[in-house]
Formats: structure tokens, sequence, C-alpha cells
């Protein structure tokens, strides 16, 4: 999609037509990698997804991928709002070699239970954000956001492990020894939201956000770390 950058990740928005592709977040769902081979952006739940990585290396027929895709931008939880939301997926890392760019991940769905009383018995609930397929060599995709838990619940025997996190943004693996692409942002951590003042004790809540991707390739004479 080298026209109109690669394509975001979907999220809470309507899809709308024409305007698939591009850096924009589209809600909780991240953006495509929009300059040449740029990484998407991460998706978002309990917070910002993360941004997608730059390409370094510019040349004659090709730019340094400045505009990368954007994080997902965070949905709000509140007991006015009364809305749950599922984890957004990552946009895609732009790509202009055929099936050489990753496509962003999907987001964690949404688990409610309603129950007097769960007996967790070390057992857990997931709703991970999927992790990026593969390692690229144009732009890399961004992490899928950690989905959505909602336990109304009023009692709690044993321990309970909820994981929600979000995954890792996709890694380049790069082709030849001249092209520093970008990877894919983190996906965000999800979110735990119960009917108490406070989370059990006898919860284990584990929504980290995923990392950003990394340049796995040993070979990249041209790159540098940017500390931000």
């Amino acid at each position: 999609f080298t026209g109109q950058g690669a394509m975001k990740g979907e999220g809470v928005a309507l899809y709308i037509n024409g305007k698939t592709g591009g850096r924009g977040a589209q809600a909780n769902g991240g953006g495509g990698g929009n300059d040449h081979n740029s990484g998407g952006g991460g998706g978002a739940n309990g917070s910002f997804g993360g941004l997608g990585g730059e390409r370094i290396k510019a040349g004659t027929f090709n730019c340094q991928g400045l505009a990368t895709g954007e994080g997902g931008k965070l949905n709000t939880y509140s007991n006015a709002i009364n809305k749950v939301f599922l984890g957004g997926g990552g946009g895609a890392g732009h790509e202009n070699n055929s099936n050489t760019g990753t496509a962003g991940a999907n987001g964690g769905g949404i688990v409610f239970i309603s129950a007097n009383t769960i007996n967790g018995n070390g057992n857990a609930i997931n709703t991970n954000g999927a992790l990026v397929s593969g390692n690229s060599g144009d732009g890399a995709g961004g992490g899928g956001a950690g989905g959505s838990v909602l336990l109304n619940v009023s009692n709690y025997i044993g321990s309970l492990i909820i994981n929600a996190n979000g995954s890792n943004g996709g890694n380049v693996s790069n082709i030849g020894p001249s092209n520093c692409n970008g990877p894919g942002g983190g996906g965000s951590g999800g979110v735990l939201w119960v009917n108490q003042s406070s989370v059990s004790a006898n919860i284990s809540l584990n929504n980290s956000g995923g990392s950003a991707g990394t340049t796995i390739a040993t070979t990249q004479g041209n790159y540098f770390v940017r500390e931000i």
C-alpha cells in the first residue's frame, strides 16, 4: 500500500472506505506505517498503544521512514459511561516489496463473568493481545492490545490469575546490509473491571503493555539508537 500507507489496525471505530490506510490511529486501533518501510503502531485499550519504528536509511528512490504508525488511542472506562471495549489491533508495517512486511496483531477480546462465587484454584483467565506473525523484511506490524475482563462477582475462593497483556511489536530482519527498517509498536495492556471498590487480594492481575519490536539482523551498519 505504498500510495495510501499500510492498513490501520481495527478498533472500536467503524472502518471508512478509502480511509483504511495510513498512520493515523483508528480509535484504539494502531495506525499503519505511512512512509517507506516504517512500522505500524500498537493497539490500545487501558492505555495508548506504542508508536511504530522509523526506517533510518534514506536512498535515491526511497525516503527515511519518519511517518510511522501512530499508537492506538486509549479507551475511557467509567461507571457513568458504562461501556467496555475490546483490545485494539496493531497497524500493519509499510511494505514496497510484495509480502515482506508484516500485518498488525489482533487485540484481546472481552470476558464477562457474573456469579456469586469464583473458585479460582490457581487458574487463569486469558485475554492477551495476539502476537505479530513472523519477522519483517520491510516495516513490521504493531502488537495487539490486551482485552477486558469484567467480574460481577461477590466472593473469591483461592487464587485467580487475570492475563490481559499487550503483545510486543513485530521484529524486522531486513533485506541486505543497508536497510534498517522500522519495527512495530507494542500493544497496550488491557483492563480488569470489578463490581467492588477494590480488586480482591485473591486476584493476580497481569496487564503490562508490550515492548516495541527490535531489529534482529546483525549486518545493519547504518542504525543508531535514539533515547526518548
